[in-house]
């Protein structure tokens, strides 16, 4: 097992899905941002702010354990699974191996008993020469196809480096099934890989950030006013925007007022009913049990258990 290997400074195997927008972990904006930052500090890598989530401390520990246990399902040779120099695609890509194994020409079929899912049509597949195995663990449920960002993407990546014609994600799942998915060299993804990293690396040298994707992204992207005081005009297409924008919220609060009286107006129509039937729907009026508290302190008196009405009516279809 060997620390991170592969630079900051240009795009991952591992961060492919991230640029690609397939991750819910992290967003191109990030990656781009940490991509820039460490160019200019003219370092390997950032710190850890962090400690890792406990699934990647299990995920090292057992990675080895994954690899020779998925080297022998599918019957593959010579596996290697100490990798400490990193591999290149060209200046814009590069990645880490967990493990690498020979194909010996074996031919694989789909054998779901054996945990065996080969992801081609024809459901089988020739591992001719040598082949990528990356190791996995999830606490989420088996999977008959694993989620892009979980390992595909990663190991096209790493076939794009490497010239691997075959590999295969090896998936523990809740620590107790093991999942062996292989895959073919995917030419029109690898297509995909190598243009989006192009992007991604002249980003990093005109420091042209992605586009951010939250309100929460742009305060990140944008940090800091400029000063003193800027100020510009809004051209035609972003003047529409904001008078569209103004409309909107404009209409949320008629509608949030509009809202709250009718509700007012339910709530007193139905007095002690707790619940009301209205042709489709269903109106319930929930009650809170709120647990007795003891005396806190002088300025704070003890509460007694009760229940409290709530505050929002609960509406469903029937």
């Amino acid at each position: 097992m060997v620390g991170k290997v592969t630079s900051s400074q240009k795009p991952s195997a591992s961060v492919l899905p991230a640029i690609m927008g397939y991750s819910p972990y992290q967003t191109p904006l990030v990656v781009l941002d940490r991509a820039i930052k460490c160019v200019e500090q003219g370092v390997h890598s950032l710190p850890d702010t962090e400690p890792p989530p406990e699934p990647a401390t299990w995920g090292n520990l057992l990675e080895d354990t994954i690899l020779e246990m998925a080297a022998d399902r599918l019957g593959v040779g010579n596996l290697i699974m100490d990798h400490p120099e990193p591999h290149h695609y060209q200046d814009i890509l590069s990645c880490s191996l967990d493990g690498t194994a020979e194909g010996g020409g074996l031919v694989v079929s789909n054998d779901p008993s054996r945990g065996i899912y080969v992801m081609s049509d024809d459901d089988e597949i020739e591992l001719v020469g040598m082949g990528i195995l990356e190791a996995k663990l999830t606490r989420v449920a088996a999977q008959e196809t694993p989620d892009p960002y979980r390992g595909p993407i990663q190991l096209q990546g790493q076939m794009l480096c490497t010239g691997a014609t075959w590999g295969a994600v090896c998936t523990l799942y809740q620590g107790v099934e093991l999942r062996i998915f292989v895959y073919r060299q995917n030419i029109q993804m690898q297509q995909e890989i190598i243009k989006v990293c192009s992007d991604f690396m002249r980003r990093v040298r005109d420091r042209d950030l992605y586009p951010a994707l939250s309100a929460s992204e742009a305060a990140q992207k944008y940090p800091e006013p400029e000063y003193p005081k800027k100020i510009i005009d809004a051209d035609e297409v972003l003047a529409k925007k904001v008078q569209r924008l103004a409309h909107i919220r404009s209409e949320l609060k008629a509608y949030e007022a509009l809202a709250d009286d009718l509700q007012l107006e339910i709530m007193e129509a139905m007095r002690d009913a707790s619940e009301l039937r209205a042709n489709s729907y269903k109106v319930i009026w929930p009650v809170r049990n709120i647990k007795a508290k003891p005396e806190q302190t002088k300025i704070i008196p003890a509460v007694e258990a009760h229940q409290q009405r709530g505050k929002t009516l609960k509406i469903e279809e029937k």
